[in-house]
């Protein structure tokens, strides 16, 4: 009715009247179909954000929030499952996980029946045990890593930068990326989880879980 009022009397353009109005249901609509605040679906409506782009950073803060505190450590003791973790030094260990505290993990080396301990930094992957035979055929090497003798990283700042962005936006466009570690170890697959250590690799193998700290180079997902 306002804006009849100031049409008849001339003060405003009918076409302005009629694209405000639809500015106004677009936000609307923008509001009720993807539960976007007014502010932001204003902007959307007035070409001043994408909408994709806004969708895709709600989906992927959704995804990360829900498995931030995500720990295959902590699963597989809970569960009592027993993984073959990929540790420094190129060792791989069939394990039972016993304890983890922030720093270290203390397990069972299944096949030589004793206790050990490692610092966490060790830590280069996990994959469940009983999937290991056809996860292992997932894990290739780069020859010029593979000759060269590193130790772990135990500063963050010194330490790959992959944010967790980075990793949920390859998530969402499930995008095949490569992930090479500092050993030399690469594995090629769809990122299915982000967590706040570590990520899940879908691979054709099967799933495995890679540990942050020891990455090396992830591409494929810009």
């Amino acid at each position: 009715m306002e804006f009849a009022v100031l049409v008849a009397q001339g003060r405003v353009d009918l076409n302005d009247v009629l694209k405000k109005l639809a500015q106004r249901d677009e936000v609307t609509g923008l509001m009720a179909r993807h539960g976007l605040d007014r502010a932001l679906a204003t902007q959307i409506a007035l070409g001043q954000a994408d909408l994709e782009r806004v969708l895709r950073r709600k989906r992927v803060d959704a995804e990360l929030a829900t498995h931030r505190d995500r720990d295959v450590l902590e699963s597989a003791k809970a569960g009592g499952t027993e993984l073959v973790l990929g540790l420094h030094g190129r060792q791989l260990v069939h394990a039972r996980i016993l304890e983890t505290t922030p720093y270290e993990l203390r397990y069972v080396d299944v096949e030589a029946k004793a206790e050990a301990t490692v610092h966490k930094t060790r830590l280069k992957f996990a994959a469940d045990a009983h999937a290991w035979q056809k996860a292992r055929k997932a894990m290739t090497w780069d020859s010029a890593r593979k000759a060269r003798a590193v130790e772990p990283i135990v500063r963050p700042q010194d330490r790959y930068g992959c944010s967790n962005r980075r990793l949920g936006e390859a998530w969402d466009r499930k995008v095949e990326v490569t992930v090479t570690l500092l050993e030399g170890e690469v594995f090629v697959g769809l990122v299915g989880w982000v967590a706040r250590w570590e990520f899940g690799l879908h691979t054709k193998g099967g799933d495995i879980a890679i540990f942050r700290h020891a990455i090396d180079d992830f591409v494929g997902d810009q």
